[in-house]
């Protein structure tokens, strides 16, 4: 894994990574985050509404974005891009990008 040092993990809590565009702010709770070697995210929900918040580490770049809750996990577009957010994975999909997955993976809820 590809940040600071080889086992330094990122610093989280219950509401996703500490100071990170990967951390859901109250009142919002966090349903699910996770990193993988090139990106951080978490999931958001308040008052029945769902937020995608993403962060790529190579450059910083910040994604927030409105996400649903879907058969899959979670759903969020942008741009041509489609970001599927489970228990166990990140799937971004459009434009030449394939499959990225948690490691590790950090659920707030049991998703159905």
């Amino acid at each position: 894994i590809g940040w600071g040092s080889a086992t330094a993990a990122p610093t989280a809590d219950e509401q996703g990574y500490v100071d990170s565009t990967a951390r859901c702010k109250s009142p919002s709770e966090t349903v699910v985050f996770g990193s993988t070697e090139s990106s951080r995210v978490a999931i958001c929900e308040s008052d029945g509404d769902y937020e995608y918040r993403g962060v790529r580490l190579r450059d910083g770049a910040r994604l927030i974005i409105p996400a649903s809750k879907s058969t899959d996990g979670y759903t969020a577009e942008n741009d041509g891009i489609t970001y599927v957010v489970t228990e166990d994975s990140l799937v971004v999909s459009g434009h030449y990008y394939a499959m990225d997955t948690f490691c590790p993976l950090h659920p707030r809820v049991h998703m159905l």
